[in-house]
């Protein structure tokens, strides 16, 4: 009897270059663990208007997390003003919701990195408004999900609609074992909230996937 290893799945990336694409996800991952401590991340993802996958025909995907932070040199805080075209303001920040980019337009540009294992990826380095004569809102082909763990009662349907692999990592944060335990109240400091609420130290906690790891 022979039985075979399958072969390695593998993925159509996303070309370098410029890309008008469409915004179908915007995911909220709580509180992880970072090469600068722990901190909240929200993650969105964008289908590419100009590029479909070569198996089965539907728009190509890529993704980047971000702290979720309006700090002036913050990635979010610059991607987010080079989307709208404008300088955030007072009147934005605590106000603004970034669910509202869901279906919203842009302008994508993807670069690629090789990693240390020969793996080659495509990074979104930066996003501008969509090109002149574009609708700035479009209707995605994936469904659109916008995802957040304040939310109270909690999207249930929506988180289970998520791949594996992404369920997992926001499984790991406080604020969902928050949810799923709602006797605890979690602290104010994101470092206690590891403490607390997982039970562990920091150095113990779950491993953020990489920006530009596609879900």
């Amino acid at each position: 009897m022979t039985i075979l290893i399958p072969l390695e799945q593998t993925f159509d990336l996303p070309p370098a270059g410029v890309h008008p694409a469409v915004c179908y996800r915007i995911i909220d991952l709580g509180t992880q663990p970072t090469q600068y401590g722990p901190k909240r991340r929200i993650m969105f993802s964008w289908e590419l208007l100009d590029e479909n996958n070569s198996a089965t025909g539907n728009p190509l995907t890529i993704s980047r997390s971000y702290n979720l932070s309006s700090e002036r040199k913050s990635a979010l805080r610059a991607d987010i003003e080079g989307w709208l075209g404008r300088v955030l303001t007072k009147t934005d920040f605590g106000r603004f919701d970034l669910g509202s980019l869901l279906g919203m337009a842009c302008t994508l540009v993807v670069k690629h990195e090789q990693k240390s294992d020969g793996r080659v990826y495509a990074n979104v380095v930066s996003i501008m408004q969509p090109a002149k004569g574009t609708s700035p809102r479009l209707s995605p082909f994936h469904a659109a999900v916008a995802l957040s763990l304040d939310d109270r009662p909690f999207d249930h349907a929506g988180f289970d609609a998520l791949p594996e692999r992404l369920q997992e990592v926001i499984r790991q944060s406080p604020e969902y074992r928050a949810i799923t335990q709602p006797q605890q109240t979690l602290p104010a400091s994101t470092a206690e909230r590891f403490r607390t609420v997982l039970g562990q130290p920091l150095s113990e906690g779950p491993a953020l996937p990489d920006d530009d790891i596609p879900f």
